[in-house]
């Protein structure tokens, strides 16, 4: 069976005046001619005059790994640029066979209008069958062929009629409805009286109707405006547009023909031109009879249903968005949708488009696919398994990005005439993934953040226990010194006749007094290794749901048994926040760091012989503080510095000093908070924990 060819079609947008009719034009063209259409909706290029400019991104994706051939509709796309300049950037399509509309491009096949019959048939009109003699002209771009084309037939009725061009009454437009309406105002405030307004198409035209409507003005006595292409609005407003008509249908099946012919190797024409036709309205004066309800209320209707749609899909969350997004796709009879994400990204319009992307969100044939989260090659715009072989297809590309940065972009099927709520759908999607995106990264960022601070935490932590461990196997380094001199000493001895029994015993004795010295060195760092491994064993279990307040204060009652020394004190707890309030982490873990801080605190209030501490729970703005108060001796000021950096302790051989910097590491590396303390001498101490909710 013969591979059904797919074709890519460049096109500024697919919802406007003559755009709708142009787009609906070429994917019927492409469904009878049973070719693959892909359309990429980029807007004008280099517009900078707005952020339209941002969807050129989109043309970047056209590629030969996905495409046999590629229709360009120039002439809506270089309003803004030189064609010198056109040619430079079509380069980069230089593997993919090219037609062009609307613009001769020297080496490409081109469709062309005859913009110049067209137009002197439709002025022609004014003149003779309206007896015009002032008639002002609305130019478009003048870097477009086409404008300057109608510009010109304009110029050469007026000459053959022998009516004198009157430079007041010609005017520079852009083909935007805005320079229509702004010349009809300036028209009015100015006094200035013409028979009739020639705009270079429907869609300056329409602005200026809208205009003089505005006004209250009555076209038949006041003002007649004609335009150029038949577009969609043409019929629909009032008074209906006097026109030409392109062959749009024609225009476009001829294209793709084209196209085929070229990719099969064809020798094919380098320009073909196609006649237009004049389309008499009443705005030039004449009567017509225009249906205009059917077509305006559908227009409406479909509206109106969009923007309710459209409402419903406002979150920040991305699974809620491709849930309401997959009932909004059913409502809206989209039947294939698929959002990409570069996985480099974001990028911006002039950067290049990453090698490879990610599917985010498939909804293939009326139904949401599992088959997601997957990477592939970005210019295949979307997996081999959402390329239907078995029947023709329209896919229509636009980009995502929020101000100016891409994310990636949204691919459509497309099979009916609707054109309304794409770029809707597509402005929604990228609000959503920006915000979406934007939490992810800050959860990012803010993980990296706790992540450098466990591993600070950690790298000080574990500094300081290897310094004072350091310490410990010196002394223990020394003192097998001193014991190998006691036994060089000792066996030197043995057939000394003049050492006596006492000096033997008192060489023992020595000796004996360097192990016991080795013996406690050991049995300290087999504390501080016991402690690591107490502290850090119960790491390796995580309770994603978290604690309640209520849990940990029944936890700290059922802890203080255990210690005989708390026994001896009055603890009490109170309580300032909602007992059910949640904490996160593993509860194990904060019952360590209490522990110790309270084994600390009774040790410290019999030295001043207090035998109260005082445990506060307190919800504060966006954190639970939990303060432990003891009344004893405080902490001396030298170091206060140091507790949680090194193994500094009060108690001397009763203690390693290792606790509170254990503690510390905990709160810091496993709840993201903080432990702090205030003390004064004689007076007690206070301990904060910080966690944050």
């Amino acid at each position: 069976m013969k591979r059904r060819l797919t074709i890519g079609f460049f096109v500024n947008e697919i919802d406007g005046d003559f755009q709708t009719l142009f787009w609906t034009s070429i994917r019927k063209a492409a469904q009878k001619l049973d070719v693959n259409l892909i359309a990429f909706e980029g807007r004008i290029l280099f517009n900078t005059d707005n952020i339209s400019v941002e969807h050129n991104i989109v043309y970047k994706l056209a590629d030969a790994s996905r495409l046999d051939g590629l229709i360009i509709a120039t002439g809506t796309l270089i309003n803004k640029v030189s064609h010198d300049y056109f040619m430079e950037y079509i380069k980069a399509f230089e593997g993919i066979p090219k037609v062009s509309i609307y613009e001769n491009i020297p080496g490409v096949p081109s469709i062309l209008v005859d913009n110049k019959k067209g137009m002197k048939s439709l002025v022609d009109h004014l003149v003779n069958h309206h007896k015009y003699r002032k008639i002002g002209f609305l130019k478009g771009p003048l870097s477009n062929d086409e404008s300057n084309e109608r510009y010109n037939a304009y110029l050469e009725v007026l000459e053959e009629n022998g009516i004198e061009v009157d430079e007041k009454i010609i005017f520079n437009g852009n083909f935007q409805s805005e320079t229509g309406w702004e010349t009809a105002e300036y028209l009015i405030k100015n006094n200035i009286k013409i028979d009739a307004l020639v705009c270079a198409n429907d869609e300056m035209a329409v602005g200026a109707i809208k205009y003089f409507r505005s006004m209250n003005l009555d076209y038949k006595e006041n003002f007649v405006v004609c335009g150029f292409d038949n577009a969609h609005n043409s019929a629909i407003i009032t008074p209906s547009l006097t026109t030409v008509m392109q062959p749009l249908d024609m225009i476009s099946e001829k294209a793709i023909e084209l196209l085929l012919e070229e990719i099969n190797g064809t020798e094919v024409s380098e320009v073909i031109k196609l006649p237009t036709s004049t389309v008499i309205r009443e705005s030039c004066g004449c009567e017509a009879v225009v249906n205009r309800s059917s077509t305006f209320s559908d227009y409406y209707i479909r509206a109106i249903s969009n923007f309710k749609v459209h409402e419903n899909l406002q979150t920040y969350s991305l699974d809620t968005l491709f849930d309401l997004l997959t009932t909004a796709l059913k409502k809206l009879y989209i039947k294939s949708c698929f959002i990409i994400r570069y996985q480099e990204g974001p990028v911006t319009v002039k950067s290049d488009i990453p090698d490879f992307s990610e599917l985010m969100y498939a909804y293939y044939n009326n139904e949401r696919s599992d088959y997601e989260d997957i990477p592939f090659k970005t210019r295949m715009l979307v997996p081999d398994v959402f390329i239907p072989y078995d029947r023709q297809f329209t896919y229509l590309v636009k980009p995502l990005f929020f101000n100016n940065e891409h994310y990636g972009f949204v691919c459509f099927e497309v099979d009916n005439d609707d054109v309304i709520n794409f770029e809707l759908l597509r402005g929604q999607i990228s609000n959503t993934l920006k915000g979406a995106l934007m939490l992810l990264e800050k959860e990012r960022m803010s993980e990296q953040l706790r992540e450098q601070e466990r591993m600070s935490t950690l790298g000080q932590l574990l500094i300081s226990i290897a310094n004072n461990i350091k310490s410990y196997i010196m002394a223990i380094a020394g003192s097998t010194v001193a014991l190998n001199s006691l036994i060089d000493e000792y066996t030197k001895s043995i057939t000394d006749k003049s050492v006596t029994i006492d000096d033997h015993h008192e060489i023992a004795e020595e000796m004996s007094s360097w192990i016991e010295r080795i013996d406690g060195n050991l049995r300290y760092m087999t504390s501080v290794l016991d402690q690591i491994n107490d502290q850090y064993s119960k790491f390796t279990t995580r309770n994603m749901d978290g604690f309640s307040v209520n849990d940990l204060i029944d936890s700290i009652k059922n802890h203080i048994r255990k210690f005989e020394i708390l026994n001896m004190q009055k603890i009490n707890i109170k309580v300032e926040t909602d007992p059910q309030l949640r904490i996160s982490g593993e509860i194990i873990n904060l019952l360590q760091v209490i522990d110790n801080i309270l084994v600390n605190a009774a040790y410290a209030n019999i030295e001043n012989n207090a035998d109260t501490i005082d445990i506060r729970i307190e919800h504060m703005k966006g954190c639970i503080l939990i303060s432990l108060k003891d009344y004893g001796v405080g902490i001396p000021k030298a170091i206060k510095s140091s507790i949680f950096k090194k193994m500094v302790t009060t108690r001397g051989k009763n203690a390693t000093g290792i606790g509170l910097m254990l503690s510390y590491s905990t709160i810091k590396g496993r709840f993201g908070g903080d432990l702090y303390f205030n003390s004064e001498t004689g007076l007690g101490t206070t301990f904060y924990i910080k966690l944050f909710l």
